[in-house]
C-alpha cells in the first residue's frame, strides 16, 4: 500500500511539472491575455490543451479526447485555479 502512494505521489508531481513547463514555454503567450479568466486543462502526456469558462468545461473537452488520463488545470492568467479565504469575525469588545 505504501508503494502505491508514494508512486501515485510521483506521477501527480511529474504531470504537474510536465504541464506548468508546458504553460510557461509553450501556452501563456498564446493564451494570455486574449484568455484570461478561463481555465485550460493540460494532458502532460501529449502536450493537447483544452479550454472551457470552468473547470467542467474544460476537463470535458479533455475527457472526450483522452477518457482514462489525468490531467493538470491552470487558470489563465491568475496563480491558482480556485483560492479559498477564511474570515473570522473580530469583536470590537476586546
Amino acid at each position: 500500500m505504501q508503494c502505491m502512494i508514494k508512486t501515485g505521489e510521483i506521477r501527480a508531481k511529474r504531470i504537474a511539472e510536465v504541464a506548468e513547463r508546458l504553460y510557461e514555454e509553450k501556452l501563456r503567450s498564446k493564451l494570455e491575455p486574449r484568455h484570461n479568466g478561463e481555465i485550460v486543462v493540460i494532458d502532460a502526456d501529449s502536450g493537447d490543451y483544452f479550454l472551457g469558462e470552468n473547470l467542467h468545461e474544460a476537463n470535458e473537452r479533455a475527457r472526450k479526447k483522452y477518457p482514462d488520463n489525468v490531467f493538470y488545470a491552470i487558470k489563465v492568467g491568475y496563480p491558482a485555479v480556485y483560492s479559498f479565504s477564511s474570515r473570522t469575525p473580530v469583536s470590537a469588545n476586546l
